[in-house]
């Protein structure tokens, strides 16, 4: 698993590192191990307007780049720290979306398998 950490408008502190790493580091356990050693996260840490003091000017971007699967998010809020702590909650949510659609895929694999195993009404016996 690979973080990259960038910063727009803004000097990225130490302080507001470890707190990427902390949040966003921790999102790897809903990846399964064959895809955590492909993953890459690309996260942008910025202010989206120099000229308002107030109101949300600071974003937070991530990026998850997998195999067979791109999930992207963006969260804007008044402080950096709420910023990654909304993005931190919107990426769970993808990550669990997705996590719960193979799952469906998986189930739907095993129902037709299942019905393709049935044998046919007239090879069975019994009463009729």
């Amino acid at each position: 698993m690979h973080l990259n950490i960038k910063s727009t408008g803004f000097e990225l502190t130490p302080d507001i590192k470890e707190y990427i790493n902390k949040k966003i580091g921790l999102l790897g356990k809903f990846i399964s191990d064959y895809h955590k050693e492909a993953l890459k996260i690309d996260v942008e840490i910025g202010r989206t307007t120099f000229h308002h003091q107030h109101g949300n000017v600071y974003k937070a971007r991530a990026h998850f780049i997998m195999p067979r699967r791109n999930i992207f998010a963006l969260q804007e809020a008044e402080d950096v720290f709420a910023a990654i702590d909304l993005l931190e909650a919107k990426l769970k949510t993808e990550l669990i979306k997705t996590r719960a659609q193979k799952r469906d895929i998986l189930i739907d694999a095993m129902r037709q398998l299942k019905k393709m195993m049935r044998l046919p009404k007239f090879w069975k016996r019994g009463k009729k």
